[in-house]
Formats: C-alpha cells, structure tokens, sequence
C-alpha cells in the first residue's frame, strides 16, 4: 500500500477515536471506557508503520492539484497572481495553477522576460518606443482540441497587447504530454511571423522531450 494512503488511514482512524471519546464526555456517545483511547496514549505510527519514513511530498513528480485547471478557469497573472502560483511578488507574465514549476525557478522565469521587455523596444503609435511584452502559461493537462483555444483566449484574456499595436505575445505549455504553442497578434510581425515559428517551434519540442520544463521554457522563449 502506498506509505501516503497508510498515513492517511491511520490519521482518519485516530479523528475518529478522538471525536467518538469527545461525544463521549457530553453524554452523546455511550462508549465502552476500556477501548477508549485517551490523548496521550495515542498510536505509535513507529509501532504502527515500522521502519517505514513518513513519505517526502516533494518527491513525487506529479503536482498536488486541488481542482483541474481548464479553458474556463484559467486565472490571470495580471489580477489573480495567487492562483497563478505567484505569490509575493509585484508584477508576473507568468501562471502556473497547478503548481507545476517551484518558486525560485518561476522566478527566474519572470526575470528573463523582464529582460526581455527591456531588450525589445518597438515604436508603437501613441506609445512611442515599448517592449514586446510575453506571457507564459504553464499547465499539467489539457484535450488536444481544447489547447489552440486556450491559447488564443489566453493572448486576448491577459491583454498582453498594447492597444492598437497588438504586439502582445504567448506561450503555453503541458506538462503531461510536453508541447507548446506560440501565439501573437498580427503586430508582432515580422518579428514573429509562421516562417520564424516553423524553424522555433521543433527547438521548443526538443527541449521539452530532453529537459526539465522550467529549463526548457527558458531555453525557448530565449529563441522567441
């Protein structure tokens, strides 16, 4: 059995005892006093589980996700940053719900792109000279025909784009069957046109077969 599925068990089986021997107290629950457990003659989880380490979260590949993330709640980094998974920080082109990459590494991310943004200047009219500005979405899972969708609702969703200039770009990537897709409004040409993804794209692909993600989305969005 599975060490996290017996800790579990044997946690709901000493609530339990607990909760019973409360009742207990206020006459709610006759109880036979033998078989009560008293507080501080709880489980021994060494006797109970011998030479067996309590299991180490941060051990499992799989991400611990409390509710799927899908086309419809996908959150925005610009107003819900703690449902993207960054926390405490002032400003992040970066979502990640389900808690895939770790803090330090989503901020390095973060910082790149606010490289970026320095490095990339263009004239936008009413603007004057303004970076391209890239967000990253990041989640485990998601239908094939769902994906293209995402993406272009996330590109108009987070208004990545000046108004007017439509020089906003995106990337989105999978976790559980590594892929990327790279969108951007029709301004960003010809810095980004079909050719230029063609030749970035199978680069993006490599990286994800061959890398750790958070390694792979910054080598790709380097080539963007």
């Amino acid at each position: 059995m599975n060490n996290c599925l017996k800790y579990r068990i044997i946690i709901n089986i000493i609530v339990n005892m607990i909760f019973i021997h409360k009742l207990s107290e206020y006459g709610e629950c006759k109880v036979n006093n033998t078989i009560m457990l008293e507080l501080g003659s709880l489980p021994n989880m060494n006797e109970m589980l011998p030479n067996e380490e309590p299991p180490n979260l941060a051990d499992y590949d799989e991400p611990i996700v409390t509710k799927k993330t899908t086309l419809e709640n996908f959150p925005n980094p610009f107003m819900n940053p703690i449902e993207c998974n960054r926390i405490n920080v002032e400003e992040s082109y970066i979502c990640d719900p389900d808690k895939i990459l770790k803090t330090s590494e989503a901020d390095r991310i973060d910082e790149l792109l606010s490289l970026e943004r320095l490095s990339s200047t263009h004239h936008c009219e009413g603007y004057g000279e303004v970076p391209y500005k890239i967000g990253i979405g990041i989640i485990n899972s998601i239908a094939k025909e769902d994906f293209n969708t995402l993406a272009d609702e996330l590109l108009e969703r987070w208004k990545l784009s000046h108004e007017r200039c439509y020089d906003g770009i995106l990337l989105l990537f999978t976790k559980q069957e590594p892929d990327v897709l790279i969108k951007y409004d029709k301004g960003v040409e010809p810095y980004l046109s079909p050719k230029v993804i063609s030749t970035i794209y199978p680069m993006c692909q490599t990286l994800l077969q061959n890398e750790k993600l958070a390694i792979a989305i910054e080598k790709c969005n380097l080539n963007i």
